[in-house]
């Protein structure tokens, strides 16, 4: 998947970006268009300072060299239920979550520089979507090698095992509902 980054912020501090509100959905609809005539399947929000918020409606997530598993801080964004999953699931794959503001800038940096080594998109419906590259009005890249990375399938594939019941549920996610 790759990602344009436009112009349009996606919330403010102090705004509704983190809530469930569907005036923050429907704000995506002209930089989703943007996002395709670049060949780009979502779009990567920054805020007015330039740093990342969300892709589309997904959370974003990076996983450094150092094995840090990075995501943006809450305030302007959605603290979705899947973003908190797989923060939970970040140990069991030898991942540091950590919680912090990172500019474009840094992830850029990162990105060309090989410290950042995959970067993922996640949310309800998508589970966890590989992003292998970005664009800009003034840049290009791959994210590593412009391959889903290892680390993001394995996360994705342990999210689905437990919710399929392939795989044990050590933090009682999986509520069984009995039927009538």
């Amino acid at each position: 998947m790759w990602l344009w980054v436009g112009k349009y912020p996606r919330a403010w501090q102090g705004g509704t970006g983190s809530a469930k509100f569907g005036g923050n959905y429907s704000s995506n609809l002209l930089p989703e268009i943007e996002a395709g005539a670049h060949g780009c399947d979502l779009v990567l929000y920054l805020d007015n300072d330039g740093y990342v918020q969300e892709s589309g409606t997904m959370n974003i997530f990076a996983i450094t060299s150092e094995g840090e598993l990075v995501t943006p801080g809450l305030g302007t964004i959605l603290a979705g239920v899947t973003r908190a999953s797989i923060l939970r699931l970040a140990t069991a794959h030898g991942l540091t979550p950590v919680e912090r503001k990172f500019s474009f800038d840094e992830l850029k940096r990162c990105c060309i520089s090989g410290k950042i080594r995959e970067i993922f998109a996640v949310g309800t419906a998508a589970v966890v979507n590989p992003i292998i590259g970005i664009k800009g009005p003034d840049c290009e890249f791959t994210v590593s090698d412009g391959l889903p990375g290892r680390q993001s399938l394995a996360l994705r594939d342990h999210l689905l095992d437990i919710q399929y019941g392939r795989r044990p549920d050590p933090f009682d996610w999986m509520v069984e509902i009995p039927l009538p």
